[in-house]
């Protein structure tokens, strides 16, 4: 009984995430539940039951300040549950690598065994693109790994046996985002060396990502208990300290980095225009994901975006199209924008809305929205959840067609 009790209440701590994927390919190195890495292994039971709030996606503000790579194309990488990967070469109008730890078991499936995907060491947790390559960490509750790849398929784990709430680059760093024993690796993930503890007042960090001026800094967003925070570094992760100013409310949620402001839509939105130090409530766009495209901010809901130049005032509407006519009941996730290629990239996953009920779209302006043919074998036809997805370049790209 109390096992039926429990499990219940994680499936409704679980009914805040999205997405999922499952089709064929060959899966990579299967995770050793058993593995530990001394100190720096955060996997004691520690972390709570909730399931991060909302999708953890990158819209490629991190590699925006790094310059594009020799012998390598840009490339879209989606990482999601059951250790699932994948990669566009042309902005999210086709999808191609997928792969997954296990290709049979389904997420969150009423007619079998109801597996709870976000607690698992094959949990999709976040992903970013350094000069590197693409790095991503799975694992949640139970120890999962960290891998990186440079071309989509074959991937290198570069730490075991912790659970990490996602990861994010800059200043030739990786960070690996945890309340305690989070590290920073300079050399591509070869050696890791402890962090800062990230002391919020919640208990789970949830989120991370990179502000690359005055200097860089490195953001953790937390939530726990419908309590959300924040907290950054200004030495690459040595340190980390709450905001000289940080409105109740402003935490863990979508976020979008631009030329002179940074947004977070959490309990309240909130803005940034110095670079973290300091920030203030905003108007509301909704509770859509958000982006910056090079000119504007952009909060997509469903059947609409709204739009500002600055994040703070002037939030207009803009109603989306599907080839051309209107599509009110359209709900984009994981909205992307890829700069190199000047396109957008989106899916429809949500709660209990994935596998064969997956669609893929592209865009080149974001308004007026394509649907990928899976049938055609431009994407995979039943895949897991989908939990982030980061722009950057891969080495499989450089002669792609990318139109």
């Amino acid at each position: 009984m109390i096992q039926k009790k429990n499990r219940l209440l994680l499936l409704l701590c679980s009914c805040v995430c999205l997405l999922l994927y499952n089709n064929c390919a060959q899966p990579f190195s299967s995770i050793d539940s058993q593995a530990s890495s001394s100190n720096q292994a955060n996997s004691d039971g520690s972390l709570d039951d909730s399931s991060p709030t909302g999708d953890q996606d990158s819209s490629g503000d991190d590699s925006a300040v790094i310059p594009d790579p020799e012998n390598a194309g840009p490339a879209l990488m989606a990482i999601g549950h059951m250790q699932m990967t994948m990669y566009s070469c042309d902005g999210g109008r086709t999808w191609e690598g997928y792969q997954s730890a296990n290709n049979n078991q389904r997420c969150w499936d009423r007619n079998a065994d109801d597996f709870d995907c976000d607690h698992d060491s094959t949990s999709g947790k976040g992903v970013t693109w350094g000069e590197d390559g693409f790095m991503a960490t799975f694992g949640w509750g139970t120890p999962g790994q960290v891998i990186k790849t440079t071309d989509g398929t074959n991937w290198t784990p570069v730490h075991q046996g912790a659970t990490f709430a996602g990861v994010s680059y800059g200043n030739s760093t990786y960070y690996l985002n945890s309340r305690r024993n989070n590290l920073v690796s300079q050399d591509g993930g070869s050696t890791w060396t402890e962090a800062g503890d990230v002391l919020s007042t919640p208990f789970n960090q949830r989120q991370t990502f990179f502000i690359p001026g005055g200097g860089g800094r490195f953001v953790s967003l937390s939530s726990s208990g419908g309590v959300v925070d924040m907290m950054i570094s200004r030495d690459n992760g040595l340190s980390f300290v709450h905001p000289d100013v940080l409105p109740e409310g402003c935490g863990e949620g979508a976020y979008a980095i631009g030329q002179q402001s940074i947004i977070v839509n959490s309990d309240i939105t909130c803005v940034s225009s110095d670079n973290g130090d300091t920030w203030v409530p905003a108007a509301a766009p909704g509770n859509g994901q958000l982006l910056f495209n090079g000119e504007e901010f952009r909060s997509y809901g469903r059947g609409h975006f709204m739009r500002t130049p600055d994040g703070v005032i002037n939030w207009t509407r803009v109603d989306v199209t599907l080839n051309g006519a209107p599509a009110n009941n359209l709900e984009l996730r994981h909205v992307t924008y890829q700069p190199q290629l000047n396109r957008y990239s989106a899916n429809n996953q949500r709660w209990q809305n994935w596998y064969e009920s997956t669609e893929f779209y592209w865009s080149d302006d974001g308004i007026d929205w394509h649907i990928v043919d899976k049938a055609a074998g431009d994407a995979p036809l039943s895949p897991h959840p989908i939990r982030a997805i980061a722009s950057g370049f891969l080495e499989t790209c450089s002669t792609s067609d990318s139109n």
